[in-house]
């Protein structure tokens, strides 16, 4: 696969915008399920606008989030593929790669458990609003541990210590600040 080296930049290109629109989407269905729990507090309306949620549920899980991750999948094996020394415990930080992909997985298992809890909406089984702050927030776990990991992993300066330190206190913090909002 030694042609494939070449391509590397336009995998790399593609693989993040990939990326990109695919944690786009899942932070703004996020947001859309906590609208949709919140909607009965509307005088008026609350119902058109649970059915206008969930058909935008749909519409963003088919056209952006699926498209998105299998973007961002195929084109980051494709790298792999072009480079299987990325898999290498001699580049960078040892298992870096392999850490990486693993968060990429459970990425994927909880954009598998979105659809699963838009089709518990959809068969109209109640949803708690504070849950779903804090279900919303998941995916930015995981962006600021993968992004960690791949800047500082490839480059072979990732302290693993450091790293698990910084995610725990990046989780409190956010914990915390949802709490905060949720007051209000």
């Amino acid at each position: 696969m030694d042609f494939l080296v070449q391509y590397i930049p336009v995998f790399k290109s593609l693989h993040l915008i990939g990326m990109v629109t695919w944690f786009a989407g899942l932070f703004f269905l996020g947001r859309i399920f906590v609208y949709h729990a919140e909607a009965h507090k509307q005088a008026d309306g609350a119902a058109v606008l649970k059915t206008n949620y969930l058909a935008m549920m749909w519409r963003l899980y088919k056209a952006i989030v699926n498209p998105s991750m299998m973007i961002t999948w195929t084109f980051g094996l494709l790298m792999i593929a072009a480079n299987p020394s990325y898999l290498s415990l001699e580049l960078g930080t040892p298992g870096w790669l392999i850490v990486k992909l693993s968060l990429v997985v459970l990425l994927t298992v909880y954009h598998i458990l979105c659809k699963k809890r838009i089709k518990l909406i959809e068969a109209g089984e109640p949803q708690d609003s504070y849950f779903l702050r804090v279900w919303n927030e998941i995916p930015t776990v995981f962006l600021v541990g993968i992004i960690f990991i791949a800047v500082f992993g490839k480059l072979g300066t990732l302290n693993w210590t450091y790293w698990g330190i910084g995610n725990f206190i990046f989780v409190v913090l956010l914990y915390l600040a949802i709490k905060r909002i949720n007051r209000k």
